[in-house]
């Protein structure tokens, strides 16, 4: 179409002709051109846990389970598992696991008694901790429910907190303008979702795309974008277009 800067689009892969397979909508179903459903929608389902439980970066990534892999497009339905360090105050480890797809028409969900009843709707997440489980059924984590523990029957009482991030009460195109207006005043505090916390957000989730390819789990040292596993290491960069190197 004479509307697209073809070459642009394409940006540091290889060139190949346009088709309305790849744009629009569809090109994050290619490895090419997105990040599949992990980059498409972890950034928002997956933000209430990770901000909630300061996470930075996984340690070790495994695939539970993936669909069959080629070299065009992403899989079909995906589990990945990911581990995190504990932050301060708080030791142990966070287990992170992302559920994706369909197989044989029944879809990638979490164990069924974490819901304690609830109807699992197509998008959303769940916090489970000690005391109790924080069930979101939606896309970006605006609505949610306290839930009783695993193997419990009973929801733990709490006091709503008080709230301590400023609200634009615009929508999706408040966001948008609080962007612009943090630029414009060259204040990053005006906008919420700061590049160095939706950077580290993304950067950890896009992780799981590795070992999607990997097949396998392995440690990870995001400082070093390396890890003992010699191929997840080949998968952390790729060979950019002529003209496209930086």
């Amino acid at each position: 179409p004479k509307n697209i800067d073809w070459n642009s689009f394409i940006g540091p892969a290889e060139m190949r002709p346009y088709n309305s397979g790849y744009h629009p909508f569809k090109w994050r179903g290619w490895w090419d051109y997105g990040t599949g459903a992990l980059g498409d929608m972890a950034c928002h389902t997956a933000n209430l846990a990770y901000m909630g439980c300061q996470l930075t970066q996984p340690t070790w990534v495994e695939p539970i389970t993936v669909g069959p892999i080629n070299p065009e497009t992403y899989p079909a339905w995906a589990v990945i598992k990911m581990k995190f360090p504990g932050v301060k105050g708080r030791d142990s480890e966070v287990i992170f696991n992302w559920y994706e797809g369909k197989e044989k028409g029944k879809k990638k969900l979490p164990p069924a008694e974490l819901f304690h009843g609830n109807r699992p709707t197509n998008s959303g997440s769940l916090v489970v901790g000690t005391k109790g489980i924080i069930y979101s059924p939606d896309d970006y984590g605006s609505r949610w429910k306290i839930l009783p523990p695993k193997g419990g029957d009973k929801a733990p009482e709490y006091k709503k907190a008080k709230a301590w991030l400023p609200r634009n009460n615009r929508g999706d195109v408040g966001m948008k303008l609080e962007w612009a207006e943090a630029i414009k005043a060259n204040k990053p505090e005006l906008a919420l979702s700061n590049f160095d916390y939706s950077a580290n957000l993304t950067e950890a989730i896009l992780i799981g795309n590795i070992a999607m390819k990997v097949g396998e789990g392995f440690d990870w040292n995001a400082k070093e974008l390396t890890s003992s596993n010699k191929k997840a290491t080949a998968l952390a960069t790729k060979e950019y277009r002529k003209g496209w190197e930086f």
